[in-house]
């Protein structure tokens, strides 16, 4: 089976991978994709290897066929094991927390936890849940490290005056 690239909302050439796995990775009809045997860069929707991902949109007015009985076909199978994430709750993106251990404990380290907390957004809604979840215990991370670090600095700025106090 072809191997695919794409292009994701950032322009970053992102790939290889299977094309089964190209919508969970928030490629739509419009985004580009090139796969070996191309001469260029096209769309999703014009690849005749990708039509299955992007069904042709039903004209105005238009009402889909009834539902046929029968068995799931194997490729529904198959996504509705993704189809757990649907139902996981949004992570925490620890923007307020991460704003706070900047301005009040380490600011290296505060605007890192800022950077992963403004991505677990992005990620949820480009559908990227696992990204998501990552970047969201990321940010809790370096919460907790700049607080670390800004308890430190204070213990030894404390212990620095206590020190120059007495020996005064």
């Amino acid at each position: 089976m072809a191997k695919f690239y794409y292009l994701d909302a950032n322009n970053q050439q992102q790939g290889p991978v299977e094309a089964a796995e190209l919508s969970s990775l928030g490629v739509t009809a419009n985004t580009l994709v090139w796969t070996q045997g191309m001469d260029a860069w096209l769309q999703a929707r014009a690849v005749p290897e990708l039509t299955w991902l992007f069904p042709p949109a039903m004209p105005d007015g238009a009402v889909p066929p009834p539902p046929v009985a029968g068995p799931t076909p194997p490729s529904y199978q198959a996504a509705s094991a993704s189809a757990t994430y649907y139902h996981q709750p949004k992570p925490d993106n620890f923007l307020v927390w991460s704003i706070l251990a900047t301005v009040l404990c380490c600011v290296p380290s505060g605007i890192v936890a800022i950077v992963y907390s403004s991505r677990v957004n992005n990620l949820w809604d480009m559908k990227d849940y696992a990204g998501a979840n990552n970047a969201a215990k990321n940010a809790k991370t370096w919460c907790f490290i700049s607080l670390g670090l800004g308890i430190v600095v204070f213990i030894i700025a404390f212990i620095g005056g206590f020190l120059g106090a007495i020996s005064q």
